[in-house]
């Protein structure tokens, strides 16, 4: 609930592991997308990745030592250039596009 009062919803890691098989999980940014799709920025990527392993805003920034406000920006940022519409969609399209 106090997620969703910051405005995050994060996946539950149950359900990022089943869209994201182990094998595939990428434990850093990949320098380019395997397929075709929106060039994201290296620290967007960073996000995206992390967001697809089912971390929340806080668990990001924490990894990537800046604040929770800049992830909730990039968070933003990514799905405006991938067109989705949340976390789930974001983190499917990263799994069918390399990330």
């Amino acid at each position: 609930m106090r997620a969703t009062a910051r405005d995050e919803v994060p996946i539950d890691p149950r359900v990022a592991r089943s869209l994201l098989p182990a094998a595939e999980a990428v434990s850093g940014p990949q320098t380019a997308p395997a397929t075709s799709g929106p060039v994201l920025p290296p620290r967007e990527r960073e996000v995206l990745v992390r967001l697809a392993r089912g971390l929340s805003n806080r668990q990001i920034a924490s990894e990537l030592g800046i604040a929770e406000r800049t992830v909730k920006v990039h968070v933003g940022s990514v799905f405006r250039r991938l067109q989705v519409a949340d976390r789930t969609t974001a983190a499917l399209w990263a799994r069918d596009h390399g990330y």
